[in-house]
């Protein structure tokens, strides 16, 4: 066993057993320790989500976050310097895949690690905005990129940049300007959108229509045709994201799969719009009917499937929204506020179910058991918190009222048959003004509270939260098809042909030697142990 192998070992057992100066001791030593910092983090965050929050482990797990934040910390901090001293060496080192952890690129780990830090340097930004960009200048706004593809003249009064040096602007040929353009993740991201947009147009249309009893239309036929292509162009991304996945998938770890394909929640989006769409579908088509059947049963509850699946679809467009850097930061507000609101109903059902049942038991003293018994609980409260106070109700008037003959109850008197449906009572007009002023002055304030408190939080760190954003946003389209659906199939027929063919009949790539590669390891190697010197030094 080698000094540097030992060193590694001993660096995850101090993690493990929570020997946190013994692990900056031996990180010290390790070979690469910016993949080894990213790595400490993401080891101790994969610990983290197996610890139950109870209690008993409430001090374990606030030592694992800080630990957490502490080596993800480590890392910017000491691939800074390695920026401060060598910025080639450094966009070197962001994207080169470590030899001694997991051959994964510090990237990589970043991501997986969420070191939303990380990815928002500035030399990470800048290997993103080239991906993103292409050849193209950076500076372009995505206005300019826009109309440069409407109207391709504009293509000749745009600047072009060697990839590897973005100051070196170069004059390509008409073909080569054309090629720039079109094989930038820019210009692949404007088809995506734009075909994405034009495939909700055309659901929208196939359901406000009148649904042909005979037979589907051309419309539903070209929708099915675009959801084939969408969930393809899904599984294609999840198996070609990493191999790895294939592993967790044999786990039957569906979360799991889904957390790494997809960090958020449109993955889940994606998967229930598809479920209720073949739902829909099956429930239109799978049914015989009557041919002089007007609008048979079967439409009624096809169309309730297909609206739940148009509405995800078009919630599943907002994924595009974080391309830009007043938006894409709102969407993690609002599913944050999603999650605050969650919990504030918590709360607020207490509060709903006690003045439902009171209320209920004094004006309603002679109803039968039934499930109007049960639902008037929470319809009377959770319309009285929008403004609908039903007064008539509590004062005891029968006429006109929608529901007074859910309430009625039949009974006897001296042998005759009357019919009560709510008495007055002023006991009930203290429960309702008790109810209004603590949901609506009391709880509301504080909804409001934290929701501002979510907002500030949020907005405080949005530059970095877009940056992070937006680098899952062009990885995501570095591994899409390159036409967009509903077409991409098509493409991957064509290359899934054109390997049929035999080897000998191709043009076999030429390939470039790898002993160029030991300079540029021995100089990230030696980069970093400088840094880290001077990081040590600066730490004392």
């Amino acid at each position: 066993m080698t000094t540097t192998e030992a060193c590694k070992i001993l660096f995850i057992w101090a993690l493990l057993t929570e020997h946190w100066k013994l692990a900056e001791v031996f990180w010290s030593f390790c070979p690469d320790p910016v993949s080894a910092a990213l790595l400490a983090g993401r080891l101790l965050q994969s610990i983290l989500r197996h610890i139950p929050t109870c209690t008993l482990k409430w001090k374990l797990r606030q030592t694992l976050k800080d630990q957490e934040r502490l080596w993800h910390k480590r890392a910017v901090d000491l691939f800074s310097l390695c920026h401060k001293q060598e910025p080639q060496l450094a966009r070197t080192l962001v994207c080169r895949s470590s030899q001694h952890w997991t051959r994964k690129e510090p990237l990589k780990l970043a991501v997986e690690s969420t070191n939303m830090k990380f990815i928002s340097h500035d030399c990470v930004q800048y290997h993103a905005t080239r991906q993103w960009m292409g050849k193209m200048k950076a500076t372009y706004s995505r206005l300019k990129v826009a109309l440069a593809m409407c109207t391709w003249p504009l293509l000749f009064g745009m600047k072009f940049v060697d990839i590897d040096d973005d100051n070196n602007c170069v004059k390509p040929s008409v073909w080569k300007r054309f090629s720039a353009l079109t094989t930038s993740i820019l210009f692949q991201f404007w088809l995506y959108f734009i075909s994405y947009f034009v495939f909700v147009g055309v659901f929208s249309y196939s359901l406000l229509v009148r649904w042909n009893i005979k037979g589907a239309s051309g419309a539903d036929w070209l929708t099915v045709i675009w959801v084939g292509s969408l969930l393809y162009e899904d599984l294609y991304q999840l198996s070609v994201v990493e191999s790895k996945w294939l592993l967790r998938l044999q786990r039957r770890s569906w979360t799991a799969v889904g957390h790494f394909y997809w960090p958020d929640t449109f993955f889940w989006i994606k998967c229930f719009a598809f479920l209720f769409y073949i739902m829909g579908v099956v429930v239109r088509f799978g049914h015989s009917h009557d041919d002089n059947q007007i609008y048979p049963s079967n439409f009624q509850w096809a169309r309730r499937l297909l609206s739940v699946a148009f509405c995800l679809y078009f919630i599943r467009g907002m994924e595009f929204f974080m391309m830009f850097p007043n938006l894409g930061p709102k969407l993690t507000m609002i599913y944050k506020m999603i999650v605050d609101v969650a919990i504030f109903n918590a709360i607020l059902l207490v509060c709903v179910v006690i003045y439902g049942v009171a209320v209920q038991v004094l004006l309603l003293p002679l109803q039968d058991s039934s499930w109007h018994m049960l639902s008037n609980v929470f319809y009377i409260p959770y319309w009285q918190l929008h403004g609908e106070l039903f007064l008539d109700y509590f004062e005891g008037h029968n006429e006109g009222m929608p529901f007074c003959d859910r309430y009625t109850a039949s009974v006897g008197v001296n042998g005759t048959e009357i019919e009560i449906c709510v008495r007055s009572d002023p006991l009930a007009y203290l429960f309702l003004a008790t109810y209004l002023f603590f949901t609506i002055i009391l709880m509301l304030n504080l909804l409001i509270a934290i929701l501002h408190h979510t907002f500030e939080k949020i907005e405080a760190e949005a530059d970095t939260l877009w940056k992070y954003q937006m680098y899952i946003l062009i990885s995501t389209f570095e591994n899409a098809s390159r036409p967009p659906t509903p077409i991409n199939w098509l493409v991957h027929l064509i290359i899934a042909c054109w390997k049929l063919i035999p080897q000998a009949k191709r043009r076999k790539p030429t390939t470039n030697s790898s002993e160029k590669d030991l300079p540029v390891d021995g100089q990230l190697e030696r980069l970093q142990e400088l840094c880290m010197a001077t990081y040590l030094s600066r730490s004392e």
